[in-house]
């Protein structure tokens, strides 16, 4: 198992137990789906951003740079996304 991937599931498995259901639920997977859509991004990326966020303890300013890194977006538009 990967590095990354057993991070996210350690990580994970600190949550409340609820909110672990969320990550693996129906739910996440459509809400992705919409997201990847919307944003016009693979579903893979998401998936990626998700356990990234994950694994920093959701500081989402992390991501924020990521993504405006990767998608070449301005601070509004990566702030939003």
């Amino acid at each position: 198992m990967d590095t990354a991937i057993r991070q996210y599931f350690i990580k994970l498995l600190e949550l409340p137990e609820d909110v672990q259901y969320y990550f693996d639920s129906e739910i996440s997977g459509k809400y992705l789906k919409e997201l990847s859509a919307k944003y016009n991004v693979g579903h893979g990326y998401l998936v990626d951003l998700v356990s990234k966020a994950v694994i920093q303890d959701f500081r989402f300013d992390e991501i924020e740079y990521k993504v405006r890194d990767d998608l070449h977006y301005d601070e509004k538009k990566a702030r939003e996304f």
